[in-house]
C-alpha cells in the first residue's frame, strides 16, 4: 500500500498519522515537513498514530528510528503502535538511549503522557 502521512497541529502536540508502506525517501519527505511544522506552530512535541502503517524493511525501520534518535530538538516523542510488545520495546529502546520517547498502545495514553511532558 502507498505511503501516505497528514501532519496537524493540535493543542500542545503535533500529530503524525501514517498509514501504508514507506520507503526511505517517503520518510525522508514526511521528517522535512514535520521539521517545517514544528518550526511554524513553535510546537517540539509529537504523537505518530502508527496503527496504520505497515511493517517497513528493517533499513527503512533503522532510518526512521536514527532520525528520531538525533531530533533532540523534540522535547517529548509519543509512538502509538498496534502491540503492546512493540509499545514496550520502543520505551526500552528509548530509556536505553535516553531519548524523550515512548510506545502506546492508544492515543488516550499518548496524549496523557506528552500533556504531563509540559
Amino acid at each position: 500500500m502507498k505511503f501516505v502521512f497528514r501532519i496537524e497541529a493540535r493543542s500542545g502536540y503535533l500529530l503524525v498519522w501514517q498509514s501504508g508502506c514507506p520507503t526511505i525517501p517517503d520518510l525522508a519527505a514526511m521528517q522535512s515537513a514535520l521539521e517545517l511544522a514544528a518550526a511554524r506552530y513553535r510546537i517540539w512535541r509529537v504523537l505518530f498514530d502508527n496503527r496504520e502503517l505497515e511493517t517497513p524493511a528493517e533499513e527503512v525501520r533503522e532510518f526512521m528510528i536514527s532520525w528520531l534518535d538525533r531530533a533532540h530538538h523534540f522535547d517529548a516523542q509519543a509512538i502509538v503502535l498496534n502491540s503492546n510488545m512493540i509499545a514496550v520495546r520502543t520505551t526500552m529502546d528509548a530509556l536505553a538511549k535516553r531519548v524523550p520517547r515512548r510506545g502506546f498502545a492508544s492515543i488516550k495514553e499518548a496524549e496523557a503522557w506528552l500533556i504531563a511532558k509540559r
